[in-house]
């Protein structure tokens, strides 16, 4: 039985099967239990795992969420282009009238092309996952204090809040972001941060490319951003005040967010190796005494021709 067929049977049972629940791998996939809703949060219990995850991995929200991630891609690349480089040194010169003209001009467009895509995934706050949650508590405090409704005729306050929902609705649906997030944000030293925020950003941006092993375009959009750190100073002291409000104890990877990344061979989380990390959940496993069902695929027959999954 393909991944096709064994999908409609388990829809006809009315069973749901999640590809790649428990990694990137073969045989990672995950039959759902049940889901439960709590003042927590939404959560999905997969048959023979004592382990919760946080919320539920719906592929068609994932799918959804390419268009706007895309957008917001590409705006990164530019920026490590001569062009972008160009208007980052326009806006270190210029910052209000760049601003008005290119950044907000820009945050509108976004906002317009993906609103009907992300007004169908708003819900109510509790719904997201911790770490999201404190993302959103986070940004909302940083973006009243610096973009005010009253201060700007283009409103920006609406725009940034618009651009918040948008990446809480990357993190909350897809994992993969999510716990890079996780693993990441706590190495930041506060201490440090305020004494000299360039070096600690750096120092744990090369963790971050040192773990790294999917996204590598991804990494080269962010030097653009390290960049403009490095030189402007309002911005710079906007990040580092957005990391000094986190919570890092409600961001970082519990350890029921950790057993859900330990068969991810995409990123080196906890600067461990995918083998170090398959012999904890072994480990693990036989301590929890999981069960869980080893879903294997059929490969296609040889003249068979390969069907991209719906």
């Amino acid at each position: 039985m393909n991944k096709e067929e064994l999908e409609k049977f388990l829809k006809e049972k009315g069973v749901s099967l999640i590809i790649g629940a428990y990694g990137e791998e073969a045989g990672c996939e995950g039959l759902v239990q049940e889901i439960i809703e709590s003042p927590e949060g939404t959560f999905t219990r997969f048959v023979g795992c004592s382990y919760l995850f946080k919320g539920f991995p719906r592929v068609d929200y994932v799918e959804a969420l390419a268009v706007p991630k895309k957008l917001l891609n590409v705006a990164m690349s530019l920026a490590n282009t001569f062009i972008g480089r160009m208007l980052i040194l326009s806006f270190l010169l210029f910052p209000k009238w760049t601003f008005k003209k290119y950044i907000v001009k820009f945050l509108g467009y976004y906002r317009s092309v993906c609103y009907g895509v992300l007004i169908r995934m708003a819900k109510p706050e509790e719904k997201f996952r911790i770490s999201v949650r404190e993302i959103r508590r986070t940004a909302n405090i940083i973006i009243d204090r610096y973009f005010p409704k009253t201060k700007f005729k283009l409103d920006a306050n609406i725009f940034f809040h618009f651009l918040k929902d948008s990446i809480s609705f990357f993190l909350d649906y897809d994992f993969a972001y999510n716990a890079r997030l996780q693993d990441i944000l706590p190495l930041i030293d506060k201490k440090a941060l305020k004494k000299n925020p360039i070096k600690e950003i750096k120092r744990v941006y090369e963790i971050y490319k040192e773990r790294e092993l999917c996204f590598p375009e991804k990494v080269k959009n962010l030097d653009g951003l390290m960049l403009f750190l490095r030189f402007s100073k309002p911005a710079l002291r906007l990040v580092v005040d957005f990391l000094l409000e986190l919570d890092f104890d409600k961001i970082k990877l519990d350890e029921a967010d950790y057993y859900f990344c330990l068969r991810r061979h995409t990123y080196k989380f906890k600067g461990k190796t995918l083998e170090e990390r398959k012999k904890e959940k072994a480990i693990i496993d036989k301590e929890k005494g999981h069960n869980i069902p080893n879903i294997v695929f059929k490969p296609p027959e040889k003249n068979e021709p390969i069907r991209q999954q719906k």
